[in-house]
């Protein structure tokens, strides 16, 4: 296992653009994001989703290694490049101000509506400028624990993989398929559906349904 002491390493760079203030260009030019914390990790690690998100490197420190061998099969981890970093490395690296010693490199898939559709989904949130990261987390990790199968945010919303959202959702990310296009145009699509197979919830930025 490789062991990162330096904090010259060019792994806090990789980590750093993707959570920084140029973080939503690059998240996107890449199709990378930063998950940290046991929870969202363990999750990341065993998705309910069979496509969309994958892990591609762990980060752990020591603590951080003892607590996702404890919560993850050792033959899911075998699968995975696992980095061993010291205190002061996860520290650089982290975007919280109190890490877990946990932090995974992961790669998104750019999902359409036809993904949304063959997923089957009996029940749809859809959120209108939700503009606020950890609001953001708050309601995905709602639906998630409501039901839902999809969530769909306006082009108006915040990134869902802005670091701050996918530590709110707790590992609810990796639950449920999340499509996030222009507000009409889900509009349209959603109007189109029959209504005995999907519901259909619509959510303001005030988290209010309507």
């Amino acid at each position: 296992m490789e062991n990162i002491t330096s904090l010259n390493s060019p792994h806090i760079e990789r980590v750093k653009a993707l959570i920084g203030s140029r973080g939503k260009k690059n998240r996107e030019l890449e199709n990378a994001f930063i998950a940290e914390g046991i929870q969202a990790v363990r999750e990341a690690l065993n998705p309910k989703l069979v496509e969309g998100l994958a892990v591609k490197r762990v980060y752990v420190t020591e603590s951080g290694m003892s607590k996702i061998a404890s919560s993850v099969d050792s033959a899911v981890l075998d699968k995975h490049e696992v980095i061993l970093v010291s205190d002061q490395v996860m520290s650089a690296m982290a975007d919280s101000e109190s890490p877990q010693g946990i932090i995974a490199l992961c790669s998104t898939k750019t999902l359409k509506l036809q993904d949304l559709w063959q997923s089957k989904p009996k029940k749809i949130a859809f959120f209108w400028q939700i503009q606020d990261p950890g609001n953001a987390g708050t309601v995905i990790r709602s639906a998630d624990a409501a039901g839902f199968d999809a969530v769909v945010f306006s082009n108006e919303s915040v990134d869902v993989f802005n670091p701050k959202t996918v530590r709110a959702t707790v590992g609810s990310l990796w639950h449920q398929i999340r499509l996030r296009q222009h507000f009409e145009s889900q509009f349209r699509h959603f109007l189109g559906l029959e209504s005995a197979k999907r519901k259909l919830f619509f959510f303001g930025f005030d988290c209010q349904r309507s």
